[in-house]
């Protein structure tokens, strides 16, 4: 099964934290992977 962006975004910063010995909740990490999605959006890229 093709893992989709979110997750990879989501394993990324749990993989991260994890490493770092940081805490954070699940709620923090969905927060953060969405607004790295949105930015790597066309629209969100998109400066004019």
């Amino acid at each position: 099964m093709k893992i989709g962006t979110l997750q990879k975004i989501i394993n990324l910063f749990q993989e991260s934290f994890k490493a770092l010995e940081v805490t954070v909740s699940s709620k923090k990490v969905e927060s953060m992977t969405i607004l790295v999605h949105k930015a790597m959006t066309g629209q969100g890229r998109n400066t004019r």
